[in-house]
């Protein structure tokens, strides 16, 4: 049969390209001989491996060796498959593309310098040339080793040890992330705690510092260092002014000043007074920060409650000639103008200073008060050996009252001999 033949390639010849190629043969074989295909023609980009760079200009039998040519299959996987490695073996298990493209084996450099090996060439290292820490060539590591002390002379004062990338691993001197040296600060010799944990790093390392003193030379061996005397020197002479006599790092308040730091004052708290609130004695809105109280007398926080009845003594010693912080109402009186003995002596102080008129308390200073008792009679002395118990407690008699008048206050006396004979009578 003539008519009706197939005049494409495929229609008489199988296609061992399995149609990678695409279904124009003629473009790189001839009807003359089929091995003798137009090279120039081909096209590598159909190709499981492009030719890009170098590889364009390369020969084919540079890859494709042998007499007749393979072409397939080849190794491609990796640059060893084609080109020995010049460093033997050194920066292996990384691939010869981490620094090498097919641009050229020279032509390396940008592409080095993002993945260097072992240290980043990123920051203040971008601007480095190679032979600078190369010395002996730029495949070789350099003579000085990998550590950065190798180049550069320790600049802390603290031991920060040698990992100096576990700080700088941005290659960044100064400008580090704040994490960085709250992590680090520990190491120096002021460790942050509480409070000061919390403090930015630019409150205290001031840009406007030059860098050499902006992390060094930094005084921090009192508070006033950094923070400013809120009581206005009003405490420098307990301990040179040292807040921490009163406060700590957890915050300024509350105050560690309690009542045994209180008795290192002008003023110790004894008695009902240390129950009393700081307020009571310091007014003020808080943060009380001026705490001198010029005035300590009783009467400049006590009213007084007693009116003009004791003048005299609080002209001589004030309150505290009857009374003691201990208890308001456990006074200490001095009972010598009118001396208890004997039976008064257990007598309750009721008894004489009763309630005052109109139920007006007794320290109110009206009625039968405190000064004011009426007396009926002179103290009695104690019965002398041979005296009788009755004639001992016989009650004295009162004086005698002239018409009239109302019964008039006696001071204590010592019973006459009148009186003394009525009692042995």
């Amino acid at each position: 049969m003539f008519v009706g033949t197939p005049t494409t390639c495929e229609g008489c010849h199988k296609d061992p390209h399995r149609g990678a190629f695409g279904a124009a043969c003629a473009r790189c074989h001839n009807v003359t001989d089929w091995k003798a295909f137009d090279r120039a023609a081909f096209d590598h980009k159909v190709t499981a491996y492009p030719l890009t760079g170098k590889h364009v200009a390369t020969p084919c039998e540079r890859c494709h060796t042998g007499t007749p040519p393979t072409w397939k299959p080849l190794a491609f996987a990796t640059c060893d498959a084609c080109h020995p490695d010049p460093h033997a073996g050194g920066f292996q298990p990384r691939a010869c593309t981490s620094c090498h493209d097919t641009a050229g084996w020279a032509v390396a450099d940008a592409t080095m310098r993002g993945a260097h090996p072992g240290l980043s060439l990123a920051g203040g290292h971008a601007s480095v040339a190679c032979e600078r820490c190369h010395d002996r060539g730029n495949d070789k590591p350099p003579a000085k080793g990998r550590s950065c002390k190798g180049c550069h002379p320790p600049v802390h004062l603290a031991s920060f040890g040698a990992r100096c990338e576990s700080c700088h691993a941005s290659i960044r001197w100064v400008g580090l992330p704040e994490a960085t040296g709250r992590d680090n600060h520990g190491k120096t010799r002021y460790p942050l705690v509480a409070k000061h944990a919390q403090v930015a790093c630019a409150s205290r390392h001031a840009r406007a510092r030059p860098p050499a003193r902006r992390w060094k030379q930094l005084a921090f061996d009192a508070c006033t260092a950094c923070h400013a005397d809120a009581h206005a020197g009003e405490f420098a002479a307990r301990g040179g002014g040292d807040c921490a006599g009163c406060h700590t790092l957890r915050g300024f308040l509350p105050t560690t000043f309690g009542v045994p730091a209180h008795a290192t004052t002008a003023f110790a708290l004894d008695g009902r007074h240390v129950a009393t609130p700081c307020g009571g004695c310091h007014p003020g809105a808080r943060p009380r920060l001026d705490l001198r109280v010029p005035r300590q007398a009783c009467a400049d926080c006590h009213a007084n409650p007693h009116g003009p009845q004791f003048a005299a003594e609080q002209a001589r010693g004030g309150c505290a000639s009857c009374h003691t912080a201990r208890d308001w109402h456990q006074p200490n009186i001095d009972h010598a103008r009118w001396p208890l003995v004997d039976a008064h002596a257990r007598t309750p102080c009721a008894g004489c200073h009763g309630a005052a008129r109109g139920g007006e308390p007794r320290r109110a200073g009206l009625g039968r008060s405190q000064r004011a008792a009426t007396t009926t009679s002179t103290p009695a002395s104690s019965p002398r050996p041979g005296r009788s118990r009755r004639a001992s407690r016989a009650t004295p008699r009162p004086p005698s009252r002239s018409p009239g008048r109302s019964t008039t206050r006696a001071r204590p006396a010592t019973p006459s001999k009148a009186s003394t004979s009525r009692c042995r009578a």
